[in-house]
């Protein structure tokens, strides 16, 4: 899969939009873009596609985590 767009700034919850080119959307948080080393144009095969969305589930859960800990 390709990577389509990357935006450059985060959004209000500190993520960061990628669209992909089949039209999908992840909103990963900066420590997971610099981990895979993303960017407009890059070509992710399957397994590091898993991989990507294995380590945006943890990254969301220790955020989440952050969170409520914080609140």
């Amino acid at each position: 899969m390709k990577i389509e767009s990357l935006k450059t700034a985060p959004d209000r919850a500190g993520r960061y939009w990628v669209t992909f080119d089949d039209g999908t959307k992840m909103g990963l948080y900066r420590q997971t873009v610099e981990d895979f080393a993303l960017y407009s144009g890059k070509e992710l095969d399957e397994q590091e596609m898993e991989a990507l969305r294995t380590a945006a589930g943890q990254m969301s859960a220790k955020m989440r985590a952050v969170r409520i800990v914080s609140a």
